[in-house]
């Protein structure tokens, strides 16, 4: 999948995790501290991180309920703390500290909103309402670049890994355990979170909304394979028969990134036996030459796009409004 701001999230999400089960260890306070401004800090990456904040809150409340007020103030006070620089922005650019969601703001509207949320179809409208008990496995299984509704590669393990350890449950150290009960009540909140929000929404249906998941799967996942040698090796070998799956799931999958790699020409470019120009026109078409034809337009003219999100390449002495939710239209026709 193309890679956004999804890579800090995934940080942010597995550095979430490793401070939380260092408070639960520990029993000290002052993690809650760094938990929340961790938080605060991938909140303004990405609202999506909101899911892991909750999820978080929650895994608070179950591992120290008597203390939960104190905790939660604390861990949420130093989480705000972290987001107020972006708040601000939020708040003195558009009017909204949390724009767009909620309380709306500068060239924002109701229409915009539905047509934001719903970038394809929910999995209401599209009758597949009975993948949502087994989201793991459907949104590994059925998930694909651009595809209908998870449009996500995720491969055949990532999200799936982690149950092997309820088939090694009984031979597990205690310490193992303590870490695949906290990973349950941090993923539990989010996979429900997510299943909700895919059953009525459509852009919620794409896998990468909840890529902070993604991590602390792969870190339960690697700890489930590790445990594999706990079970016995007849009459089946169920450890041999994962790994050699991961590891030729794996070399089919650099297999064919370095294919996709080689037919973009990435690599003639970086042996410079291309110029920059040919492999920009071999990637983007026309689209190079059009926008540096803008800079013939008089100074501070604005050029506002149609159906077309990219303002890549845009002169400096002209103004480029890309149509990032292709809704120009839409609106302005109502």
């Amino acid at each position: 999948n193309w890679q956004y701001v999804d890579m800090a999230v995934m940080l942010y999400g597995i550095l979430a995790f490793i401070i939380a089960l260092r408070w639960h260890e520990s029993g000290e306070s002052r993690w809650l501290i760094l938990l929340g401004l961790s938080c605060g800090f991938g909140f303004g990456v990405k609202y999506s991180y909101g899911s892991l904040i909750l999820a978080l809150a929650i895994f608070i409340i179950v591992r120290q309920p008597r203390r939960m007020i104190p905790h939660l103030l604390m861990f949420g006070l130093a989480a705000a703390i972290a987001y107020a620089p972006w708040a601000l922005r939020g708040l003195l650019l558009y009017g909204n500290p949390i724009y767009p969601y909620l309380l709306g703001g500068l060239n924002w509207s109701a229409e915009r909103t539905t047509a934001f949320n719903q970038a394809g179809l929910s999995m209401r409208e599209s009758n597949q309402l009975g993948e949502l008990p087994f989201l793991p496995f459907t949104a590994t299984i059925f998930g694909f670049n651009y595809g209908p509704s998870y449009s996500y590669t995720l491969g055949p393990f990532l999200l799936t890994l982690p149950f092997l350890l309820l088939a090694t449950w009984s031979h597990l150290p205690a310490a193992i355990k303590r870490l695949a009960i906290n990973g349950a009540i941090i993923l539990l909140p989010i996979y429900i979170y997510w299943a909700v929000s895919m059953a009525f929404l459509g852009i919620a249906t794409q896998t990468r909304l909840v890529i902070v998941i993604l991590p602390i799967s792969a870190v339960l996942g690697a700890v489930a394979v590790q445990t594999l040698d706990l079970l016995p090796e007849k009459p089946v070998n169920l450890g041999f028969l994962i790994r050699a799956m991961i590891v030729l799931t794996t070399a089919f999958s650099v297999i064919d990134t370095i294919g996709y790699v080689a037919k973009t020409h990435s690599f003639e470019v970086v042996l410079g036996t291309t110029s920059e120009d040919e492999f920009l026109f071999g990637q983007l078409s026309t689209f190079p030459a059009v926008m540096s034809r803008l800079a013939e337009l008089p100074d501070d003219s604005q050029i506002r796009f149609l159906y077309e999100v990219r303002s890549y390449y845009c002169p400096e002495n002209v103004i480029c409004i890309a149509d990032s939710l292709l809704d120009f239209w839409g609106n302005a026709r109502h």
